[in-house]
């Protein structure tokens, strides 16, 4: 069998409600030398009749089940594994959420933007955020990327600094970069590590179209991302707190283990991780003020406000 251009693997869990959109807008994408492999983690839904009816249909895409649940980050590493079995000579590989949805047109322009780019080790485009329904959230438009930054530490400063991992996850990568820097590592904050590591490898490019609708559900907190992660039994480290575990990782993988060589040095690593640490740790504590800002500050407006007021009714009540 000749190996695709594209894998892509779907991680699915108790989705099906929106399954079977998602299922048609990536097998209707106008670049077709791909394969989708779907990856079950035990949903307890219809995903698996949602997937079972479109693989009837077309020969491109596969279905597979854990035996037992994995959680986020055991399912999204099984998803690349099992195209790297299969599909070893496929250059690039992307992650596809069970739940969005992809214009036409999405994989043939992140195709072509690292086959026009040998340096890039990723592509991503612009998105929107759309409802359960389907609805505009917002205008979109976010914009980064590292294109023409040949500086390997300014480009690691800029992406550690600005990135949405979240977003930037869902690109397209090269296979052999992604493999390099260990896939998703079983960390807190595992898509930020990621982006992290891999801008070492090379530059990321993005297409500004609107070409991914991105269904968002509920508030993100790190309790709620612990258990998606590492499912119901979860490690100790798991509850590092993620601007120390994370910068330790990087020191670990790029010093001892040597991961980012020929192209990273074991000294160099120590200055990224020393570099990633202090950017994690202003990061963390200026979200923290922002989250208080937000949530608490106007309380205090309000009662500084109703205290003020009752001193004043107070003297003008006295005089």
């Amino acid at each position: 069998m000749n190996s695709p251009v594209v894998t892509v693997g779907i991680p699915l869990y108790n989705h099906a409600g929106w399954l079977a959109e998602t299922l048609e807008s990536l097998l209707t994408q106008t670049f077709s030398d791909c394969r989708f492999i779907a990856v079950d983690d035990c949903s307890t839904d219809d995903s698996r009749q949602v997937v079972e009816s479109y693989v009837a249909i077309d020969g491109r895409l596969s279905y597979e089940c854990n035996s037992r649940r994995l959680g986020m980050i055991g399912n999204w590493r099984r998803c690349f594994e099992v195209a790297r079995e299969r599909y070893p000579q496929a250059r690039y590989f992307a992650w596809a959420s069970d739940h969005d949805l992809y214009h036409p047109r999405a994989l043939e322009e992140l195709v072509g933007q690292l086959d026009n780019h040998p340096e890039a080790v990723l592509a991503y485009s612009s998105h929107l955020k759309i409802s359960e329904t389907g609805e505009p959230r917002g205008q979109g438009g976010w914009k980064f990327d590292t294109a023409g930054i040949t500086s390997r530490n300014k480009r690691f400063v800029e992406t550690t600094w600005r990135m949405s991992a979240g977003n930037m996850i869902y690109g397209l990568f090269r296979s052999d970069a992604l493999l390099k820097v260990g896939v998703f590592r079983k960390i807190l904050l595992p898509d930020r590590f990621l982006i992290a590591e891999i801008s070492l490898q090379g530059e990321f490019r993005q297409v500004r179209e609107l070409l991914w609708y991105r269904r968002h559900e509920g508030v993100f907190s790190l309790g709620r991302q612990r258990q998606s992660l590492f499912g119901l039994k979860q490690p100790w480290w798991a509850h590092i707190p993620w601007w120390i575990s994370q910068p330790k990782a990087l020191g670990w993988n790029l010093c001892v283990r040597g991961t980012g060589r020929p192209k990273v040095s074991r000294l160099y690593g120590f200055f990224y991780a020393i570099e990633y640490f202090f950017v994690s740790t202003v990061l963390h504590f200026a979200r923290g003020i922002r989250r208080f800002q937000k949530r608490h500050l106007p309380r205090y407006i309000e009662n500084a406000k109703e205290f003020f007021s009752r001193q004043s009714r107070n003297t003008a009540a006295g005089s």
